[in-house]
């Protein structure tokens, strides 16, 4: 009964901070939306291992109590700066006995798009109880989360598209293959989502960099490959693809993206570069409006490849790509 109290009084908080100033994405005081999603989110997995798992609870040594202790605003800190864990690897959240500290942009990416991301609070619950989940060897049980205990995550919702302008019918999203160094599909390290409301098919990366090293030439790709269903009478088009990276880069040093996409019938596939050299530490956005259309009705894959290329000079120059986002139609042809 306490927990579903909890989780009715947080699920209000959420209610009631977001408000009609809060327009698309600006969400005010992201940290407290965080948060009280976070708990809220966290309240489900209590409520689905009591209900579901009470055994795995006790073989753990767990109860309710010591898994609401952590849901605690006290122990909550959202941050807008870079987590970067004991191996060195960027990360979402880090879990310490109790406290936890949660990336603000990686959460906002979360829950906007509604991901299955229960396994990774639970994850954070047991390392602020201070038991071990090193790759999620326990948390990793809760992968993937019952439908009928999740919640709507989102901030805000917008005005959806028409039907006829939709592209459910024709991206083939559950095929979708994400590989190479750069894109590793599994355990939170890659992310696929698309806005169904805005089609934006979404890529979030948290493997896509080159670090400090030795080496003076490092290079990290990611390839991905979407089936799409051929409708007679209508094409798939990209208006425009937004690639999101982050860089430390001194005298000399400089990171290179090169980005390339294509299906059978549009090749020769076009190609998107871009050469970063800003000293010092910053944040880059390469936009790129751009005329990609795929064959009338054709029945095709949706490739792409992106490559980071980093040349450290310095040493210590280091480059990472974090979200790409492609800008998608359908029209008539």
């Amino acid at each position: 009964m306490r927990s579903q109290i909890k989780l009715i009084f947080y699920q209000f908080i959420v209610f009631t901070i977001i408000s009609p100033a809060y327009s698309g994405h600006r969400v005010g005081n992201g940290g407290d939306l965080i948060r009280a999603n976070f708990i809220a989110t966290g309240n489900q997995v209590v409520k689905f291992l009591l209900a579901q798992k009470p055994s795995f609870l006790e073989e753990m040594g767990l109860s309710e109590d010591s898994l609401q202790q952590v849901l605690d605003y006290q122990q909550l800190e959202v941050s807008e700066l870079p987590l970067i864990d004991n191996s060195g690897s960027l990360v979402d959240a880090l879990g310490v006995p109790g406290k936890i500290t949660l990336n603000k942009s990686a959460w906002i990416g979360h829950f906007e798009n509604l991901r299955d991301i229960y396994f990774l609070v639970f994850h954070e619950m047991l390392r602020s109880l201070g038991v071990d989940d090193d790759n999620y060897k326990i948390s990793n049980a809760l992968l993937p989360f019952p439908d009928d205990f999740k919640i709507d995550t989102r901030f805000n919702t917008d005005i959806p598209l028409d039907d006829h302008q939709k592209l459910k019918n024709i991206l083939e999203t559950d095929n979708v293959i994400l590989a190479g160094p750069g894109c590793k599909k599994s355990k939170g390290r890659s992310f696929f989502d698309i806005d169904w409301n805005k089609n934006i098919l979404r890529v979030t990366l948290k493997d896509m960099s080159a670090k400090q090293s030795a080496r003076t030439y490092q290079r990290v790709g990611c390839y991905m490959a979407l089936p799409i269903k051929g409708i007679a009478g209508k094409k798939l088009t990209i208006g425009m693809v937004d690639i999101y990276s982050r860089n430390t880069l001194a005298h000399n040093d400089s990171s290179k993206l090169f980005m390339s996409i294509y299906t059978v019938s549009s090749k020769p596939s076009l190609k998107i570069t871009k050469t970063i050299k800003t000293q010092g530490p910053s944040r880059t956005l390469t936009r790129s409006p751009i005329s990609f259309v795929s064959g009338c009705g054709e029945t095709s894959i949706l490739r792409s490849n992106l490559g980071l290329f980093l040349k450290n000079k310095s040493g210590n120059a280091s480059s990472n790509v974090e979200k790409i986002e492609f800008y998608l139609s359908l029209e008539d042809c």
